[in-house]
């Protein structure tokens, strides 16, 4: 197994070195290890700078994400993606060994030199990353999948938090997919994978265009489209009859759903609130709605539906 060092200072590519286990010795913080060289030209899966300074850059344009800690580490490393590395502490380097078998290099460092290149208090132990997938396309999504009968639609969400959340309980509820537009924040973000707790692994999400025609192209495989809204249109959640393929279409976290999207749709649907709250966080009420529309117990029960306990 391959060990990287790295000096103190800038915490750049061109700091970092790479030493042979067996060939390290304990010296002081200020010098680096025998035989060390710098890292030129490697591979992206045997290059520990992947991991360096992750909160100040860009790993979307880079083309790639990363997943922080056991518990999104491992499912990545189960989901069936492409990996390119692992990067963790010592003591778990035999849990990853073994999760990975051979499939990418598993790097091993001290918990102090993961801080120092992750460049802030990083204290879950391990990291992964791995290449972007290509989101497939809402259209082609639906040609493929007939069964489907369960979507959620995020059109305009910019929220990584939210979009995790929203994810998070659209798999948990039984949705077949969410969709994304060309205005919404990033599912693979750090912060949405986190909030997702790594269901963006498993459930599809696909790329949609602006509403108008992702709505329409919704209705023409039979789909009956709920916007959430809280306009005056909006009938009760519980009012609301569930129909046999149902996609529904959340707004934006600041204005909602726009009123030219909510005509669009079948049915505005609202959920009744108390104390003069007039909303309430998306993430919030796509639980709440996905509930009484996907996973009520008087509209079937979803596919690989899991009780707890």
């Amino acid at each position: 197994m391959t060990r990287y060092d790295y000096p103190a200072g800038p915490k750049d590519a061109s700091s970092f070195r790479r030493r042979d286990n067996a060939a390290s010795r304990e010296i002081d913080g200020k010098r680096m290890a025998a035989f060390d060289t710098c890292i030129t030209d490697m591979d992206r899966r045997h290059d520990i700078s992947l991991y360096s300074n992750i909160r100040d850059r860009d790993l979307k344009r880079e083309g790639i994400f990363i997943a922080e800690g056991r518990y999104l580490a491992s499912r990545l490393l189960s989901s069936g993606l492409e990996i390119l590395s692992v990067l963790c502490a010592g003591r778990m380097a035999a849990e990853f060994n073994e999760l990975t078998r051979g499939r990418c290099p598993v790097h091993v460092a001290g918990e102090a030199e993961m801080e120092s290149l992750a460049g802030f208090p990083f204290h879950r132990g391990v990291m992964a990353a791995a290449p972007r997938p290509a989101f497939t396309t809402i259209d082609a999504f639906l040609a493929g999948n007939p069964g489907c009968r369960n979507l959620v639609v995020c059109p305009r969400l910019s929220q990584d938090e939210n979009l995790g959340s929203v994810i998070r309980s659209s798999a948990a509820l039984g949705a077949d997919a969410v969709a994304i537009g060309p205005r919404s924040c990033d599912p693979l973000s750090r912060k949405a994978l986190r909030a997702s707790m790594g269901a963006a692994f498993s459930l599809p999400i696909v790329m949609m265009e602006e509403e108008p025609g992702a709505i329409a192209l919704l209705k023409r495989h039979g789909f009956t489209v709920y916007g959430a809204s809280t306009g005056n249109a909006s009938v009760p959640l519980d009012s609301a009859r569930p129909a046999g393929k149902r996609a529904v279409v959340f707004g934006n976290e600041a204005e909602g759903l726009p009123v030219e999207t909510a005509s669009l749709c079948d049915e505005t649907i609202h959920i009744p609130m108390h104390n003069n709250t007039d909303s309430l966080n998306v993430a919030v009420a796509a639980g709440i709605i996905l509930h009484f529309l996907f996973a009520g117990r008087d509209h079937g029960k979803p596919p690989g539906l899991h009780t707890p306990g």
